[in-house]
């Protein structure tokens, strides 16, 4: 594998690093970095997908529907979700990575499909200090409300979980 075979030429170590000061930061607390949404000019046309500036400088993903989950002192660190396979999408926007690539060439110590989410979010953030989100999405938003709903309805709430978003 060459440099080249990386988005913007930069080598994955350099995200690495970049996660790992992110984490020293964290300390209990999580970050969510989820993906910039696809914009249309028109009903069917897509303007250029552009990547949202805290999830590439911090994982080096690059395309929509996707979702990092930085935690700061728990394992798994780095846990990653992506788009739910589309064949339909996928003839008009080309292939889209999947989990297994997904992990290994972002270097993810989990990787989970989309779809899987709702499931597993209400656990990751559980005993968290912290969750550190940027709400600028209603989407993402209502997803994080209803994981946290979610964690207490399943009596997973305890004197130290979810404290301050």
């Amino acid at each position: 594998m060459t440099l080249s075979d990386f988005p913007g030429d930069v080598a994955p170590e350099v995200f690495r690093q970049r996660r790992e000061s992110i984490r020293s930061l964290l300390n209990g607390g999580v970050m969510l970095l989820p993906s910039a949404p696809t914009l249309y000019r028109s009903r069917d046309t897509q303007h250029r997908y552009r990547p949202d500036n805290e999830l590439y400088y911090s994982t080096g993903i690059t395309e929509p529907g996707a979702l990092a989950l930085i935690r700061g002192n728990k394992d798994p660190h780095f846990v990653l979700f992506v788009a739910d396979p589309n064949k339909s999408n996928e003839l008009w926007t080309g292939p889209m990575i999947g989990a297994e690539i997904a992990k290994d060439r972002f270097g993810a110590d989990e990787c989970y499909m989309m779809s899987e989410l709702p499931d597993l979010l209400p656990g990751l953030l559980e005993r968290a200090d912290c969750i550190h989100y940027r709400a600028r999405s209603e989407r993402w938003t209502r997803v994080l409300c209803e994981a946290g709903s979610r964690r207490c309805s399943l009596k997973r709430c305890s004197k130290r979980s979810g404290r301050e978003v």
